[in-house]
């Protein structure tokens, strides 16, 4: 196999990989290529045609179908719809929502033989604030549509979306571009360029928001891209720029403690606050001396912690005796000029 992995899905036991050049059936033993496929988004199950698989390629989508306990490309599916994605879900009518990222929120219609689209609805002006970054997700049993001002619900009523209070509210502001990857015990985690939580899932009382835990991972994740692979109910691994994070979402929270010491790495002589004076002879050093003179008014500090837990995560207060008369607020710095 060669390209970039778009999807790993097990249905029905069976391995699923699409990538950039086709789509594979992966087995213990060998690696079989799907026939008239190109590079493939994504694998979805029917849900009243257990043995029938939709799926999207570059072509747009198809379905496998299987016979004798082997699964086997059946046809692609005809229709005014040549639209390629790799975010779709099908709804308890049957309908399948279609996420395109530019062009918007798809509503197809297909007929009881699955090869062919009757109807093309797009869902722009039925609550939408946009076309773009128009996304599906099947969060218990139910679709949830994140879009760039918040999660919408659809009303079948009235045929429009409707903001999503239950959702909208565990977030201290208005959800931009989230994503929602549910986890077999009904967590979810919500993922978007600016954010990384996971809404816990409680007992006949909805959810609640943790979004700290596991902030420090938000630089590492490659948003429209991002994987969750939900080994168990407590043990994930992640895709991240940098390889992969395994996750233990079981582990008891520890109280951090700041039991490092933090360093002071260099003193500077300084002219204008950020001009270095030469002091590289050690005989004319004057730290070698108590007091120094009255000419060398400008001291730059420089200090850190050699603790490290991501970028902005470790943050410094100062105070400097006999000058200042109180520490500086809080903030993720590592120096700082300080005159005499």
């Amino acid at each position: 196999m060669q390209g970039q992995v778009w999807c790993l899905t097990e249905i029905d036991g069976t391995l699923f990989c699409g990538n950039d050049i086709g789509a594979y059936i992966i087995s213990k033993n060998q690696i079989e290529k799907i026939p008239y496929l190109t590079g493939t988004w994504n694998f979805k199950t029917f849900s009243k045609h257990k043995d029938w698989i939709i799926g999207c390629s570059y072509k747009g989508l198809f379905v496998l179908k299987k016979n004798n306990n082997t699964w086997k490309f059946s046809h692609f599916i005809k229709g005014n719809f040549s639209e390629s994605s790799t975010m779709f879900e099908e709804d308890k009518d049957e309908t399948i929502w279609f996420s395109h990222w530019l062009k918007g929120m798809f509503r197809l219609t297909l007929n009881a033989a699955k090869d062919s689209i009757i109807t093309v609805k797009l869902y722009y002006k039925h609550g939408f604030p946009t076309k773009q970054n128009n996304t599906v997700f099947k969060i218990n049993n139910e679709l949830i549509f994140s879009s760039e001002s918040g999660i919408y619900k659809y009303n079948s009523r009235t045929n429009r979306m409707d903001s999503c209070k239950l959702w909208n509210k565990l977030f201290a502001s208005t959800p931009n571009f989230m994503r929602l990857h549910e986890a077999p015990n009904g967590d979810v985690w919500c993922v978007s360029g600016k954010f990384i939580g996971i809404a816990r899932k409680q007992k006949n009382i909805g959810y609640y928001m943790d979004s700290l835990t596991y902030r420090i991972l938000q630089p590492k994740i490659i948003t429209g891209f991002e994987h969750f692979n939900f080994i168990d109910n407590n043990n994930i691994i992640l895709n991240t720029v940098d390889g992969f994070s395994i996750i233990n979402n079981n582990a008891k929270p520890t109280t951090l403690k700041s039991s490092f010491k933090v360093f002071v790495s260099n003193i500077n002589i300084t002219k204008n606050g950020n001009e270095y004076v030469d002091i590289s002879n050690s005989e004319n050093n004057p730290f070698l001396n108590t007091n120094l003179p009255s000419n060398l008014k400008s001291l730059r500090f420089e200090f850190n912690a050699p603790e490290y837990r991501g970028t902005g995560m470790v943050q410094y207060s100062f105070l400097l005796e006999g000058y200042d008369e109180i520490w500086s607020i809080l903030a993720p710095i590592i120096s700082r000029n300080t005159h005499n």
